[in-house]
């Protein structure tokens, strides 16, 4: 989905069946045919069922063994037209989506596994 600068859709939300072997060369044929869909964006961020640090999937318990390791914002770069990437996993992801900016705040998610996100924003 296209978003504005404050996150609110200015488009229809696209989806893709989700290939049946959820190999990065598979996820990533997916997502780039989204994208040629999806028209014109100027950068991209990723929400990732799993572990990741500076790019990178430490673990992804749900799909294939073969996420370990892989380097997803270098991937999804030069899938997605050298467009600027950044990913998190997908409860950080939607912690930032949701957070007021006040206070300790909590976000959890209910999928195939649990998720949480916590926030803390203090003022001084």
């Amino acid at each position: 989905m296209i978003v504005n600068e404050v996150g609110e859709p200015i488009g229809e939300r696209l989806r893709l069946p989700t290939p049946k072997r959820k190999t990065p060369a598979n996820l990533l044929k997916t997502i780039h045919r989204l994208a040629k869909l999806s028209g014109r964006f100027h950068r991209v961020s990723v929400g990732f069922p799993g572990t990741i640090r500076n790019g990178v999937i430490l673990d992804a318990a749900n799909l294939d063994p073969s996420w370990k390791h892989f380097n997803l914002i270098a991937a999804l770069g030069k899938t997605l037209r050298k467009k600027p990437v950044r990913a998190a996993n997908d409860a950080d992801m939607q912690g930032y989506g949701a957070i007021s900016g006040k206070g300790v705040e909590l976000v959890v998610t209910l999928g195939t596994g649990v998720g949480s996100s916590m926030v803390a924003s203090f003022r001084m």
